[in-house]
């Protein structure tokens, strides 16, 4: 892993620039897709007579699924060099040279702030590249991942179930002290803007996938752990259980940075203190 020494740029570095990126584009696509819900909103319960409304709902539609292929296409990046790393740091196989500048040339803009001397550490494991490494690498960043998505699909199903009471009890108050039927109509319409929103905005969706991969982390946890306890020092199970949790880390939604520092410090503890 000596020549990984002589880089300009940290690996970690470049990866959470591709990532944070990729964040900020989901941001503006979610910000975008509540604007299109205000919006639709807007003209349902107070029907406007113009013909510039569906005009700006369709390009805010159109600019809410653009902004979001822009964040998949980017987190598809960020993925793969985050695979690459997973693989560098456990099986020493190192990143070329052509992959790096590529993605630094499409993605970083200040290179000064890329360039670091150490090497990148991104595991605690202290063994030499191979399988025991891989599989201690593998269990950490599984159980970390486990933690992680766990919380957040936990929050999820929290927003959800608020968003659902709250349309409950504005339909309860509206049937009970409201006799307008149109007014009763038109907060019946908002209410149902309102559950369409749990779609719009992925919420659904997205405690779903971070149910499904929390579980999937599980999974890949225990079972290095379990060759781990074994005598085989062959790198063909490891790697099939690296590429089996890359897959699923791939296809599940991002974590956002606010959930990692919030659990970060605790969880980093928990490692060095339990994970022997």
């Amino acid at each position: 892993m000596s020549a990984v020494n002589t880089r300009r740029h940290n690996v970690d570095k470049i990866r959470n620039v591709v990532f944070a990126r990729c964040k900020r584009w989901l941001a503006v696509a979610l910000s975008l897709k509540g604007l299109l819900f205000a919006g639709g909103t807007l003209i349902v319960v107070i029907p406007l007579d113009s013909w510039i409304a569906p005009l700006v709902i369709a390009a805010i539609a159109a600019a809410s699924e653009l902004t979001m292929w822009r964040s998949d296409f980017l987190k598809g990046v960020a993925e793969t060099v985050q695979r690459k790393l997973d693989f560098e740091d456990s099986f020493g196989w190192r990143i070329t040279n052509a992959d790096l500048r590529d993605v630094i040339a499409r993605y970083a803009k200040n290179l000064p702030s890329l360039q670091e001397k150490s090497a990148s550490n991104y595991f605690a494991s202290q063994d030499p590249p191979g399988a025991q490494r891989a599989l201690q690498n593998l269990q950490e960043s599984a159980w970390w991942s486990k933690h992680l998505t766990e919380s957040m699909w936990k929050v999820c199903l929290i927003a959800i179930c608020l968003l659902v009471i709250l349309c409950v009890i504005l339909l309860l108050i509206s049937i009970q002290t409201i006799s307008d039927q149109k007014i009763q109509a038109s907060i019946a319409k908002l209410v149902t803007s309102a559950i369409l929103l749990l779609f719009s905005l992925t919420l659904l969706r997205s405690m779903v996938g971070y149910f499904t991969f929390s579980k999937k982390a599980e999974k890949a946890e225990d079972a290095a752990s379990k060759l781990l306890a074994g005598s085989s020092t062959d790198n063909i199970e490891p790697i099939k259980l690296w590429q089996e949790y890359q897959l699923a880390r791939a296809s599940a939604p991002l974590l956002p940075t606010w959930m990692w520092k919030l659990r970060q410090k605790k969880l980093n503890q928990l490692w060095q203190d339990y994970h022997n």
